[in-house]
C-alpha cells in the first residue's frame, strides 16, 4: 500500500518529498535534529522516510529515460514526451511526470504540459557546468543495489565481489567514465576552497594523489597560475583527467599512472603541496598508512599535505551527511570509514605526521581539511 503524507488542515495530500520534514539542510543535521519534538508531525516525517526510495527511484527513472533532456527546449505534454522518448506505456510516464511535479523538479501548466523547474534546470541537464546527472546515474547504477542489500550486509558484512568498487568499474570504460564524472561533480569547489582559505602562493609544484577525474587539479591550476600539478592515479583515470584539464592548462599539468595502494620509490622531484582529496576514507587503516607514507615522502621539507575528507563530529553521530557517507563506504569499499578530528589526528600521528591544523568546511558544501606541515628538517615518516 502506498503511504501518503496527508495535510490534516487542508485535507489534501502533501507533496511526497523528504524535504518537507527535514528541519535544516541535510549536511548540517545532528542527533538532536531527529528528536520528535523538533518535527511538526513525527508520523508524517517517518512516512516520508519510508517513501524515500520512491523519490530517488523516480529521479533515477526520469534521468535514465531522458525526461529532463527532452524538456530542454520547453514544455511538453505527456503524450508528446512519450512519442519523443519511444515510451510504450504512456500511462506510466504520466504518473512519473506527476511524481516529478510533486518533487518540485518539473512544473505543470493548466493544459497539462510539463517543463523543467527553472531552479532545477542547471542541475538536471547533462551539459550544464552544475549538472548533477552523472552523480544521479552513479548512485542509480553503481550504489543503489548495494543499499538494497544493506540489512544483509549489516548482519553478515560486505561480500568479496562487492569489496572493490574501483576494480569493478574499471572493467567497463563507460561505467568508469561515468564514475569519474560523478566524482568530479562531488569535488566541485574543493580545490577553489583550498586556494581561498589557505595561502598557497608558494606552491609551485603540487601532487594530486588519487586525483581521479582531475576536478581538484583543475581548480588549483585556475587559482594558482604559477603552479604545476602532477596527478597520480590508476591508468584508467588519466585520459579523462587530461580532458578535464583541457588545453588551457596542459603545459602545467601532467599525469602519472601509479598504484596508490603500494609503496612508491622516493621521487626525484618533491612537491611543495600534496593533496589527498576524498582518498583516504575509502580504505582500511593499513592502506591509509601506506598512502600517507607515499604522500609524506613526496613532500619537500617545509611543504604541506592537505587531507580533504568529511569529518564526523566528536560523538560520531553527525553531521548526518557524513553518517550516510560512512554507510556508503561500508558497502562499496574495502574497510573505508569516516572519522572524527581526534581519530584523524591519531591516524596521522601513527603515520609519523604531526603539526595538524583542521578546517571544518563541510557545512558550506565542500569537504573538511586537515593541513599537515612537514618540518623544515624533513622529520617524520609514515612507515616506521
Amino acid at each position: 500500500m502506498l503511504h501518503s503524507c496527508w495535510d490534516a488542515t487542508s485535507q489534501k495530500p502533501r507533496d511526497l518529498y523528504i524535504g518537507h520534514y527535514l528541519p535544516q539542510p541535510i549536511n548540517q543535521m545532528k542527533q538532536a535534529d531527529f528528536a520528535l519534538s523538533s518535527v511538526l508531525d513525527p508520523q508524517a516525517y517517518i512516512t516520508s522516510l519510508v517513501n524515500g526510495y520512491m523519490v530517488s527511484s523516480a529521479l533515477f527513472a526520469a534521468t535514465a529515460s531522458g525526461v529532463f533532456e527532452a524538456l530542454r527546449n520547453g514544455a511538453k505534454t505527456p503524450g508528446e514526451l512519450a512519442e519523443m522518448l519511444s515510451i510504450r506505456v504512456p500511462e506510466g510516464l504520466r504518473r512519473l511526470l506527476y511524481a516529478l511535479v510533486g518533487m518540485k523538479l518539473v512544473t505543470i501548466d493548466p493544459e497539462g504540459a510539463v517543463a523543467l523547474a527553472p531552479a532545477m534546470r542547471r542541475f538536471l541537464l547533462r551539459d550544464s557546468e552544475s549538472s548533477m546527472t552523472a552523480a544521479i546515474q552513479h548512485h542509480h547504477r553503481h550504489s543503489y543495489r548495494h543499499f538494497e542489500a544493506l540489512a544483509q550486509r549489516v548482519a553478515d558484512g560486505p561480500v568479496a565481489e562487492d569489496a572493490d568498487l574501483y576494480d569493478t568499474l574499471a572493467g567497463s570504460d563507460a561505467e568508469y567514465e561515468l564514475f569519474l564524472k560523478a566524482m568530479n561533480g562531488f569535488s566541485v569547489g574543493v580545490g577553489e576552497k583550498m586556494a581561498q582559505m589557505l595561502d598557497l602562493r608558494d606552491a609551485r609544484l603540487i601532487f594530486d594523489i588519487g586525483g581521479g577525474g582531475g576536478q581538484v587539479s583543475l581548480e588549483l591550476l585556475c587559482a594558482l597560475p604559477l603552479a604545476r600539478v602532477k596527478l597520480f592515479d590508476r591508468s584508467e583515470s588519466l585520459n579523462f583527467a587530461r580532458t578535464t584539464i583541457g588545453q588551457r592548462h596542459a603545459d602545467r599539468f601532467s599525469c602519472i599512472a601509479v598504484d596508490i595502494l603500494a609503496l612508491w620509490p622516493e621521487p626525484a622531484e618533491k612537491a611543495d603541496l600534496v593533496i589527498l582529496s576524498a582518498v583516504l576514507g575509502d580504505w582500511d587503516r593499513d592502506t591509509i598508512r601506506t598512502i600517507l607514507h607515499n604522500a609524506w615522502m613526496s613532500l619537500r621539507p617545509g611543504g604541506r599535505l592537505i587531507v580533504s575528507e568529511t569529518l564526523l563530529d566528536d560523538d560520531r553521530v553527525g553531521p548526518f551527511a557524513a553518517r550516510l557517507l560512512s554507510l556508503y563506504v561500508f558497502l562499496l569499499t574495502q574497510g573505508g570509514d569516516n572519522y572524527t578530528e581526534k581519530e584523524w589526528r591519531a591516524i596521522l600521528a601513527d603515520a609519523g605526521i604531526g603539526d595538524v591544523q583542521v578546517i571544518r568546511s563541510s557545512e558550506s558544501g565542500v569537504r573538511d581539511m586537515l593541513i599537515c606541515s612537514k618540518p623544515a628538517d624533513g622529520a617524520g615518516s609514515a612507515i616506521r
